[in-house]
C-alpha cells in the first residue's frame, strides 16, 4: 500500500549502512505539556558529534529553502535549494551524470544541480565548471549534475518533498552555514543531522550517547529550562512524513 511505499523511502542507499536521522524531543520543564518532537535539531550537534562518538561512520548536516535565487550566464531563476556538509555524499547515493561524488561538495562554494536545473540554467551546454550566483551576491561553481533522486525519498525536486532541491550546495556556499559555525546554538532547531552507524553501535545506545553529549555541552541554564533527548530514526520514517 501507499504507507508501505513511503516507509521504504531511501532504502536503496548502498555507500554506507542505512542512514539515520537524529530526531530531538524538547520538553520545557516549567510547562512540560508544551514540548514536541522535531526532525530538525541544533547545528552544533552534527558539528561535534564525531569528536564525542568517534565510532560513527559518517555525519552530515543539511538545511534547505523552498526558493533560492540563482543566476548563470544571463539566465535568472529560482530553485528549491539545500545546503549540506560534504559528507552528505558519503551517506546518500545520487546518480551523478557529471562530476565526481567524492569531491562534489568539498569546496566551500560548490553546487550540484539536478539535470532539470542544469537545463534551466545552461540549456544543452555542459554545466560542470560553470559559475552561478546565489541570491545575487554569492558566487559558486557547478561541480556536479545528478539524475532525478530515486523515489521514494525525503529528497527530490518537488516542493512536496520533506527536503526539496534542484540545487544541492556545500554547507558554506551561503552565509547561513558559516554563521551557524561561528556561534554554537545548542537550543536552535534548524538543521537535519544524518549519521550512519557501524553494526557494533545500536541505534538505542547511540541515541543515549547523543543525549548525554547535549547535556555535557549545553549551558547550565538551558538544562534548568528544558529536558531534551535525541533518538536515531531510520531514514525511511522521514520519507513517510511527506
Amino acid at each position: 500500500g501507499v504507507g508501505a511505499y513511503w516507509r521504504s523511502g531511501d532504502a536503496h542507499h548502498e555507500k554506507a549502512a542505512r542512514p539515520y536521522l537524529i530526531e530531538g524531543a524538547v520538553r520545557p520543564l516549567q510547562e512540560p505539556d508544551d514540548g514536541g518532537v522535531s526532525a530538525m535539531g541544533p547545528s552544533p550537534l552534527g558539528r561535534y558529534l564525531k569528536d564525542e562518538i568517534p565510532e560513527v561512520e559518517h555525519v552530515a548536516r543539511a538545511y534547505g529553502f523552498p526558493e533560492i535565487d540563482i543566476a548563470a550566464s544571463g539566465v535568472k531563476g529560482t530553485l528549491p535549494g539545500a545546503f549540506a556538509d560534504a559528507s552528505f555524499l558519503n551517506i546518500f547515493d545520487f546518480d551523478f551524470v557529471a562530476g565526481d561524488p567524492r569531491t562534489a561538495l568539498s569546496q566551500p562554494a560548490s553546487v550540484v544541480l539536478t539535470q532539470a536545473a542544469a537545463r534551466q540554467l545552461f540549456g544543452d551546454n555542459p554545466a560542470i565548471g560553470q559559475s552561478v550566483v546565489l541570491e545575487t551576491n554569492f558566487p559558486a561553481t557547478v561541480t556536479g549534475v545528478i539524475a532525478p533522486v530515486r523515489q521514494p525519498s525525503f529528497m527530490g525536486e518537488s516542493v512536496d518533498q520533506v527536503m526539496p532541491f534542484g540545487m544541492l550546495a556545500s554547507w558554506t556556499a551561503f552565509p547561513n552555514g558559516a554563521r551557524m559555525d561561528e556561534r554554537d546554538n545548542w537550543l536552535g532547531g534548524n538543521v537535519y543531522t544524518f549519521v550512519t552507524l557501524p553494526a557494533s553501535v545500536s541505534a538505542d545506545a547511540f541515541s543515549a550517547r547523543v543525549t548525554a553529549m547535549w547535556n555535557r555541552r549545553v549551558p547550565a541554564e538551558a538544562k534548568q529550562m528544558f529536558d531534551v533527548s535525541f533518538t536515531a530514526r531510520p531514514i525511511g520514517e522521514m520519507a513517510a512524513r511527506r
